[in-house]
């Protein structure tokens, strides 16, 4: 028992490494104003920040910087095959 124990141990030490996380956020400007109308811009801005975060997590230099920082030993454009990011429509939801 021990030495197939032992050999499961050894195998799970040869095989690749594979991250996966699952998250949402709310993308919210920095300041909010009490001015009338202000609500309809903010939120408008908050989806267009949005979009352009969504943009950034599939970008090739951003998965260059995700490789160098954690040390990966994968390519930026095998590391955004293996991304998906989504905005649902008309929310500032990433």
């Amino acid at each position: 028992m021990a030495a197939v124990a032992l050999l499961a141990f050894v195998w799970s030490l040869t095989q690749p490494k594979v991250y996966q996380a699952d998250s949402k956020g709310l993308v919210t400007p920095a300041a909010v104003s009490e001015q009338p109308g202000a609500s309809a811009l903010t939120d408008s801005l908050a989806k267009s920040k949005a979009k352009t975060y969504l943009q950034m997590a599939l970008d090739r230099q951003t998965a260059t910087l995700v490789i160098e920082d954690l040390g990966l030993k994968t390519t930026p454009e095998s590391l955004v095959a293996n991304i998906s990011a989504s905005q649902p429509e008309d929310t500032p939801i990433i």
